[in-house]
């Protein structure tokens, strides 16, 4: 008799379990990972852009019993980078000199609401997901997962810059997803911070890059004029004249002379209007007239570093004594080259 009450005792227990299940023990996690925005060269000129993608993925494991599906709100969250700048007005990158460029990170291809490290939408933009949670042992273990991804945009605004490689780092509190998921179709969280079972937050880690190469323009090369001379040349002949160019900031530069269009090897010469006769002459970097001004770089060529401004140098000619040349014109045509 105790046994058979035993048994009936059994059996209503569980049938009362599996008509009122207890409270599912469930945990959603989710994480992301996004690629560098990468724009390549940029100049001054004009707006450069870059575009990258969030990639989130959420995995549910339920214990007891299946509540399906499960449903994600997510929110990204981008702060201002490791380089002083702001994530409502203009993000900086930075390059190896200290020097900084503006640029912005935006939810939008047009480049008009930026990205901030606000998760109150629609401050930032938000995604939603659901996924069904199947069962893996009977009753007792369910999972399930979801991924997307959120497109992400970039632009840099024409500005002075200098040359160089310019980066920015965003990680911990400065690149981040928030997010609430519910389970079953009566919990759908409102948003990416409310509503639902739960929810939480997860950092990432990208770069911002630039590269701004550097560039230089010779604005005039004035003419050397030795002058006229009387009859043979007995003393040295000496003259000036100006090269004006204009290089980036930064831009590291060479300037070279090369040999002219008479030269007879290292020798450069001016030719006469006819042609039969000529007269030698020398180009150097330095007013004393020691040093020969080539054109082989960081051997005889004049370096220096662009400013954004215009920079002048000067060329020291001579017509060395003694030389004697029949009378007329004569002149020779050197190339300007500057290397950068």
């Amino acid at each position: 008799m105790n046994a058979c009450r035993s048994l009936l005792l059994l059996v209503l227990l569980l049938t009362g379990w599996l008509a009122f299940p207890p409270a599912a023990n469930a945990a959603t996690t989710c994480g992301a990972q996004m690629t560098d925005l990468q724009f390549g060269n940029v100049d001054d000129t004009g707006y450069a852009t870059a575009t990258g993608t969030l990639s989130w993925h959420c995995e549910t494991t339920e214990f007891f019993y299946a509540q399906s599906p499960a449903h994600i709100k997510l929110c990204l969250a981008i702060g201002a980078g490791n380089v002083n700048g702001s994530s409502v007005g203009s993000r900086l990158m930075q390059n190896q000199n200290g020097d900084t460029l503006t640029f912005q990170i935006t939810q939008d291809p047009a480049y008009s609401i930026p990205w901030t490290d606000s998760v109150t939408p629609p401050s930032s933009a938000q995604t939603s997901g659901s996924y069904t949670l199947s069962t893996v042992l009977i009753i007792l273990f369910t999972t399930g997962n979801g991924s997307g991804t959120m497109p992400v945009y970039a632009r840099i605004p024409a500005q002075s810059l200098a040359a160089g490689t310019y980066k920015a780092m965003f990680s911990g509190a400065n690149a981040r997803v928030v997010y609430r998921y519910g389970y079953g179709n009566s919990n759908v969280p409102a948003n990416c911070t409310t509503g639902g079972s739960g929810g939480g937050n997860e950092t990432f880690d990208f770069a911002v890059e630039a590269m701004v190469p550097g560039f230089c323009h010779i604005s005039t090369a004035s003419d050397l004029d030795f002058g006229n001379n009387p009859g043979t040349i007995t003393d040295n002949i000496d003259g000036t004249s100006v090269i004006s160019m204009q290089c980036r900031n930064r831009t590291a530069w060479n300037v070279g002379l090369d040999n002219g269009i008479n030269a007879v090897g290292n020798t450069r010469r001016m030719r006469s209007a006819t042609g039969n006769s000529y007269v030698t002459y020398e180009l150097y970097r330095d007013s004393s007239r020691a040093a020969r001004w080539g054109n082989t770089v960081n051997s005889d060529t004049v370096p220096g570093k662009g400013t954004s401004a215009i920079q002048n140098m000067t060329i020291y000619g001579r017509v060395p004594a003694p030389q004697a040349a029949p009378p007329g014109s004569y002149s020779d045509v050197v190339t300007v080259t500057v290397t950068y």
